[in-house]
């Protein structure tokens, strides 16, 4: 019965109840286990955004790059939620930022197309690769202008050299 109350610990973001559980000696919980659809504990509590149960479950070792039936990472799922804490919290555990979807989407990718330009500024402060290409032949800057999300094509877009800013050498003296 165990599995069954982590089940619904998770879904249900039940943090005092879920540390109850995992601190049972005698309780025989498998943190990675999956239910009926597939899904882990972990993906049930990022869906319905549960931080601390997140963080419960990451610090009872649950695998943080086990990936739904879609493939979707746990960073990827919560890059879907747009759960932008628990996205920063997988990524203070070292999830995996290029990890791809079974379609070869990143995360990147799928902020992009999301326009969740928040998203997308903290993906490419981890030094994702923007230039990552999905099944498609689709890049996450090709995704955000299908989409019309113009902020996040800007951001996305190379600069040219005329764009970036030039640091100024020495200081200007008129005479």
């Amino acid at each position: 019965m165990s599995d069954q109350e982590l089940f619904s610990f998770a879904r249900s973001g039940n943090a005092v109840e879920l540390r109850r559980l995992l601190a049972d000696d005698e309780s025989d919980v498998n943190v990675n286990a999956r239910d009926s659809d597939g899904f882990t504990p972990l993906l049930l509590a990022i869906k319905g955004g549960h931080r601390e149960v997140v963080r419960l479950l990451l610090q009872s070792d649950a695998d943080i790059e086990d990936p739904d039936k879609d493939g979707n990472t746990p960073l990827l799922v919560a890059i879907l939620w747009r759960s932008r804490e628990i996205i920063r919290l997988l990524l203070r555990k070292d999830a995996d930022v290029e990890a791809s979807d079974r379609i070869g989407r990143t995360g990147l990718m799928v902020a992009a197309s999301l326009g969740d330009l928040i998203t997308v500024r903290l993906l490419l402060s981890e030094g994702v690769d923007k230039e990552a290409i999905d099944d498609e032949g689709n890049t996450a800057l090709m995704l955000a202008e299908q989409q019309g999300h113009g902020q996040v094509v800007q951001l996305l877009q190379p600069k040219l050299p005329s764009e970036v800013p030039q640091k100024r050498r020495g200081r200007s003296h008129q005479t």
